[in-house]
């Protein structure tokens, strides 16, 4: 339930390839640590960018039921179908960032559809779900301690609008702790000085991991209509500790990373190879997330690539996409890679 809570907000990290312009297979994230494949490797390139100010979040009002004599059930609501037209270069993983679903779930949805194989005007069925009041039920943050690093503090969030009136919103996590964690996700609210209202969201990150003494940002997206003047927050609300002794990563890093940004800067030709440090465990997936900075360090936009079956971990895997900012021109741009294995 934690997994389809965080997931349900992949509506961001359309990674990002869905508030740019759209190009070929996008990518996202992560670096390496002793037991899992998350590195990173960075190169150069100059620009501002504005930060919006931020609240103090207030939650969300809760509707109060109406009384009746006879207490009956209440009727479960019936919900119109969401489908999306697939077009060309749309990716599984963007779309469903952009409805806010998990990756998993939309494969679940669409069982005939081949995610790396989709061809243009493919009809996808959104497995869309009503989104519970912010304040109903227990904090989803009590069920798992959260490192001490990271609980009750308040994240530096990077919010922007898009062409469609929609707000791409990025919170920075630092693992200042030992150990990595996973199923890290945030709580971001969104709302503005003239409107009482805030509307929450789950931002997850686009990796499975943080590793420790690695630095990442999770990321959400909310649907139009969105505060002309908004502000945004973020705080932790769940994450899990990595068991000692793991095997479901394999260590990996990102080499050979090359940089090349467009006459504005404002969009990067991202490409390199990923180097598995162990040739001989087969890989079941590999991730590359590419994340653009301004030169102040605000995140600018990010994107994941995915290595496409067959992944021989014989050799070097090269990788290449185009990465997008959304708000401002690219200063320096990172790149992060997850690996799993196959398990037989």
């Amino acid at each position: 339930m934690r997994n389809t809570r965080a997931f349900g907000l992949l509506i961001a990290l359309a990674l990002l390839a869905a508030c740019a312009p759209k190009t070929e297979t996008p990518s996202f994230p992560s670096p390496i640590s002793v037991i899992h494949s998350l590195t990173e490797e960075t190169p150069t390139p100059t620009a501002t960018l504005r930060p919006y100010p931020s609240d103090t979040p207030t939650t969300v009002p809760t509707a109060t039921p109406v009384a009746t004599d006879t207490p009956v059930p209440t009727p479960t609501p019936t919900f119109e179908p969401v489908y999306h037209v697939v077009d060309e270069n749309d990716v599984m993983f963007d779309i469903a960032l952009y409805y806010g679903v998990s990756l998993d779930a939309l494969k679940a949805a669409n069982p005939t559809v081949i995610p790396n194989a989709m061809r243009v005007g493919t009809v996808l069925l959104i497995p869309v779900t009503p989104t519970p009041a912010a304040n109903a039920g227990a904090s989803p943050t009590a069920s798992m301690p959260l490192p001490t690093e990271l609980a009750e503090v308040s994240l530096p969030t990077d919010c922007y609008r898009d062409s469609a009136r929609g707000v791409y919103c990025f919170v920075t996590v630092a693992n200042t702790s030992e150990k990595p964690i996973e199923n890290i996700s945030a709580i971001v609210s969104l709302g503005s000085a003239i409107a009482p209202e805030k509307r929450e969201q789950i931002a997850i990150l686009p990796f499975n991991i943080l590793p420790a003494g690695k630095t990442l940002p999770l990321v959400t997206y909310f649907m139009p209509p969105t505060p002309e003047d908004f502000t945004a927050t973020a705080r932790l609300d769940f994450s899990l500790p990595v068991s000692d002794g793991t095997n479901r990563y394999l260590p990996a890093s990102v080499i050979n990373l090359k940089v090349a940004l467009d006459e504005e800067a404002l969009s990067a030709e991202v490409r390199g190879d990923v180097f598995f440090v162990d040739p001989q465990r087969p890989a079941s997936s590999v991730w590359v997330l590419g994340v653009a900075y301004s030169e102040d360090g605000h995140v600018l936009g990010i994107r994941r690539w995915e290595a496409k079956p067959p992944i021989s971990t014989r050799q070097t895997l090269p990788f290449n996409f185009t990465l997008y900012s959304i708000a401002g021109k690219i200063d320096e741009v990172k790149a992060f890679v997850e690996v799993r294995p196959i398990f037989k």
